[in-house]
């Protein structure tokens, strides 16, 4: 709201049509469906564990995929 200098209705619709579009695109070029939570690797409800412990656990699963991907 503040960034955009928009109403709560007006950022609401906004953030609304940026996700479908997101959405479409997605299903469009890769025919994937973005809430099917098995294509992610990794997902972290930021809210209950935090800005820094969240940063800590993405480093720590990039570092253990280029570890995992060393030892063949």
């Amino acid at each position: 709201m503040e960034l955009r200098g928009l109403s709560f209705d007006k950022a609401r619709d906004y953030v609304e049509k940026t996700d479908a579009g997101r959405r479409e695109f997605i299903q469009h070029y890769f025919h994937q469906d973005i809430t099917d939570p098995h294509l992610f690797d990794l997902t972290v409800n930021i809210v209950r564990i935090g800005p820094q412990r969240t940063a800590e656990l993405i480093a720590e699963a990039v570092a253990s995929c280029f570890d995992a991907h060393r030892s063949f």
